[in-house]
C-alpha cells in the first residue's frame, strides 16, 4: 500500500509544481465547485443517482460487495476499499460534487458482489435465480443504455425522454435543461457556433481582420469554434478566452483593438469597449438553453489594452 502511495505521489508532483507556480488555481475552483456549478444534491438524492445511474437492478450485486468487503472475514483483505467508498460517499456530498465522480469504485464492488453471491447461491437451492438476474440486468441495461449513451436516432431518444422527464430525474449542474439531458444537449450547436464565428469574421473589412481575435465566454465556446473553424477556414483568428486552463494561454498578440466576442453579457461588453454592435445570435433547440440565443458582438476599441486586463478576467467557476 505504501509502495502505490509513493507512486501516485511522483505522478502527482508535476500537478503540484505546475499549480504552486499558478498560485493553485485548483482552490479557486473547487471553492465555487459546489456553490455555484453542480447541483446541490442531499445526501439520500446522492444515494438514489447512484442506485440509478448504475442500474437500480445492479444495487443488490453492488452492496453485496460492500457488506462482503466491510463485514465478512474473507473480505477484510479489501475492507480498506469499503470504507473508501463510505469515505467518498460522506466527502462527495460534502463537496456537493457529480453523481458520477464516485462510478470508478463499482469495479470493485461489481467484481467483489458477483463472487460472494456466486459462492452463496451455489451452496443453496438460488441457482435458477442466480442464472435469471443476469438476464435481468441485460433488459433493464438495453432500456437504461440510450439514456446514458447516444444510441438512437435523435427523435426516437426525445420521444423517450419526453415520456420520462428527459434525464430520469438525475441532475449534474444547477443550468437550467431542456428535453435532453445535459450530457446530451452539450454535444449539440457548437459547429453552428464556429459557422457563425467564422461568418462574423470574413464579414469584416480587411484591415480589421488583420487585428481581430475571438473571446469566449467558457472554454467549451473557444474549443468549438478553434476545433471546427480552423476545418472551415485556414486563417481562423486567435481564439481567447479566460475561463479554466485557456486563461493560462494568455492573451498572445491581440490588442483588443477588434473582437469578436462570444457569450459575453452586453453590460460587460459596453464597459470594456468604445463601440460594439450585435453581429449573430446562436439558434440551436437542442443545446443547453445558456448557450442558446447568445449574442456575437464585434466590438472595437478597448478602453484597456488586453494584456494589461487579462489578469483580472480569469474565472475558474
Amino acid at each position: 500500500m505504501w509502495a502505490g502511495a509513493g507512486i501516485s505521489f511522483l505522478f502527482a508532483i508535476p500537478y503540484l509544481v505546475m499549480q504552486a507556480q499558478l498560485d493553485w488555481p485548483c482552490l479557486d475552483y473547487w471553492s465555487r465547485y459546489g456553490s455555484s456549478k453542480t447541483y446541490a444534491a442531499s445526501p439520500l438524492e446522492f444515494v438514489w443517482f447512484q442506485v440509478l445511474v448504475m442500474n437500480p437492478l445492479s444495487a443488490p450485486l453492488w452492496l453485496a460487495g460492500l457488506v462482503w468487503a466491510l463485514g465478512t472475514e474473507s473480505g477484510k483483505p479489501c475492507r480498506a476499499l469499503g470504507w473508501a467508498y463510505l469515505i467518498l460517499v460522506v466527502l462527495f456530498v460534502w463537496l456537493k460534487v457529480k453523481f458520477y465522480f464516485l462510478v470508478p469504485m463499482y469495479a470493485f464492488l461489481f467484481a467483489a458482489g458477483a463472487a460472494w453471491i456466486e459462492g452463496w447461491a451455489a451452496r443453496g437451492s438460488a441457482r435458477v435465480a442466480l442464472r435469471l438476474y443476469p438476464v435481468a440486468l441485460a433488459a433493464t441495461g438495453i432500456v437504461l443504455a440510450p439514456y446514458a449513451m447516444p444510441l438512437l436516432p435523435l427523435e426516437t431518444f426525445l420521444s423517450m425522454a419526453r415520456a420520462t422527464g428527459g434525464n430520469l430525474g438525475v441532475k449534474q449542474e444547477r443550468h437550467e435543461t431542456q428535453i435532453l439531458p445535459q450530457h446530451f444537449a452539450d454535444r449539440f450547436g457548437w459547429e453552428e457556433l464556429a459557422r457563425l464565428v467564422v461568418a462574423v469574421y470574413q464579414s469584416l473589412p480587411p484591415a480589421d481582420r488583420a487585428k481581430a481575435c475571438v473571446f469566449t465566454a467558457n472554454y467549451g465556446q473557444a474549443g468549438a469554434i478553434e476545433f471546427f473553424g480552423k476545418k472551415l477556414i485556414p486563417d481562423l483568428p486567435p481564439v481567447l478566452s479566460a475561463h479554466g486552463q485557456y486563461f493560462f494561454w494568455g492573451c498572445g498578440d491581440c490588442t483588443g483593438e477588434v473582437m469578436i466576442l462570444v457569450g459575453v453579457p452586453e453590460k460587460d461588453v459596453a464597459r470594456a469597449f468604445e463601440r460594439y454592435a450585435e453581429a449573430a445570435r446562436t439558434d440551436c433547440d437542442y443545446a443547453m438553453p445558456y448557450e442558446n440565443g447568445r449574442a456575437i458582438y464585434v466590438a472595437r476599441g478597448s478602453k484597456i489594452p488586453l494584456a494589461q486586463a487579462w489578469p483580472g478576467l480569469a474565472h475558474f467557476d
